[in-house]
């Protein structure tokens, strides 16, 4: 399975180091902290969850087990909501 971010939606830096996520079909706003703008920048492209969780592990030198928890969190949050999609 891989992920990527909803095309339908506009993702902008914000100036303390975050995303803000803007629905152009509802003018929604969500503002995403910095740990979790980490995780979308990595998936601008369709992304699977092990080169993912690769990509994370050297960002923040730290091992797959004990981040993937916490990003599958993330993941399943941003799915629910529509920032984020399967495919």
């Amino acid at each position: 399975m891989l992920y990527r971010k909803n095309p339908k939606l506009e993702f902008m830096p914000s100036d303390d180091g975050g995303v803000v996520v803007f629905d152009p079909a509802t003018e929604n706003t969500i503002i995403i902290p910095d740990v979790g703008s980490d995780i979308l920048t990595c998936i601008d492209e369709p992304v699977d969850i092990e080169t993912l969780l690769s990509s994370l592990t050297k960002m923040y030198n730290v091992g797959k087990e004990d981040i993937r928890p916490d990003v599958d969190d993330f993941l399943a949050q941003m799915s629910q909501i529509g920032v984020v999609e399967q495919i």
